[in-house]
């Protein structure tokens, strides 16, 4: 290994006549998009106290710019992303004319979808000049709305569910139903449907057709839900969060998933004949141990190791199979994206058990 750099006749040109190595055009400035009274405020452990005194007077860009439209008549005719151009905002939490440098650009934070309010609140400024409030952006045809999404809707900022409403019935068509409830789950994540409700009652038939085979079809819209709340889950969200509600009539007692314990046993059993001496000889301790566990209140805990290549993955499928056909709960995880995949229904650490990036010693999960 050597540890080398080439450099070629034009850099050593470059850098002899000492030519700037980077340039930056345009200062880009930050302007913050918060909720009523949920600014961020940044302080040094101990000084709690001090930092909100600060944040209570302190004016952020945002409640600032509401200031300046208010005292600046000629100010209310640009876009809040706009007014760097034309303002600087001083360290006061003041905005003040511009008198040099325009070569400037207003950037908002960037708010996700999930984050329904401040999304629309960040999408009513970028179409609202001269507001002088939170309520003035609320405001549409001299009626003040509830919310910041009810207020885009007046104001036709969104676009309607047709898109999904025309995307779900052709994939009805040839989609088998665990697919339908993936392409629901995505729309709910990614699109940002405005009724997701409207689109949960129009098709929740569709996507529990496949559980439909073994129950009613009241407890089969009942699994179908649990069934897209747990993918949703892996992402972090629920479907209360699409105000989607749990069933009622029908409690979560069962389990979602069908499992067909015929074809476990035989994948199971296949995979144990396959098994060499040493992986044979940690599946029958594990399989006692368990069986063990039925008759006392004890539990195990056991530590497979071995080099890359070995079959503990082999082992851990082979487990996985026999306890499922056994009706064992099963939850397969991993560190590693990667060695997760490797895994049935494989899912990393952090994912399955909420843990946070990254965990210190006070975090909790």
């Amino acid at each position: 290994h050597l540890d080398a750099r080439y450099v070629s006749a034009p850099e050593a040109a470059w850098r002899l006549s000492e030519f700037p190595l980077h340039d930056k055009f345009h200062a880009i400035i930050r302007l913050a998009v918060h909720l009523p009274n949920q600014q961020p405020v940044y302080f040094a452990e101990g000084n709690e106290r001090e930092a909100l005194e600060r944040a209570a007077i302190k004016d952020t860009t945002l409640t600032a710019w509401f200031k300046l439209n208010s005292q600046n008549p000629d100010a209310r005719q640009y876009l809040y992303h706009d007014i760097p151009q034309h303002f600087v905002f001083e360290r006061n939490g003041t905005w003040k004319h511009r008198l040099q440098g325009e070569n400037v650009i207003g950037r908002m934070y960037s708010v996700s979808p999930s984050d329904v309010e401040r999304y629309h609140l960040r999408l009513l400024l970028l179409y609202t000049p001269g507001a002088c409030s939170f309520d003035d952006l609320k405001t549409v045809d001299d009626q003040v709305c509830q919310t910041f999404i009810e207020a885009a809707k007046r104001r036709s900022l969104l676009r309607d569910d047709t898109e999904y409403e025309r995307c779900m019935p052709e994939a009805v068509i040839f989609q088998m139903p665990q697919q339908l409830r993936t392409l629901f789950c995505v729309i709910l994540i990614y699109c940002n449907p405005t009724k997701p409700v409207d689109l949960w009652n129009s098709f929740k038939a569709h996507m529990a057709e496949d559980f439909m085979q073994q129950v009613d079809a009241e407890i089969a819209e009942a699994m179908a839900f649990y069934a897209i709340d747990g993918k949703l889950k892996e992402q972090g969200r629920s479907c209360s969060d699409f105000d989607i509600s749990s069933p009622t009539s029908v409690p979560y007692s069962f389990e979602s998933k069908v499992i067909n314990k015929e074809e476990e046993l035989r994948t199971g059993q296949e995979m144990y004949a396959m098994l060499n001496q040493d992986q044979r000889s940690v599946a029958d301790a594990i399989l006692a141990s368990h069986g063990k566990q039925s008759i006392t209140t004890t539990g195990s805990c056991f530590f497979i190791d071995g080099p890359g290549g070995t079959g503990k993955t082999y082992l851990y499928n082979t487990l996985y199979h026999l306890f499922m056909e056994q009706g064992v709960h099963v939850m397969t995880v991993a560190w590693k994206g990667i060695a997760a995949s490797l895994l049935p229904e494989g899912r990393t650490v952090h994912s399955r058990f909420k843990l946070p990036v990254p965990i210190l010693e006070t975090s909790t999960s």
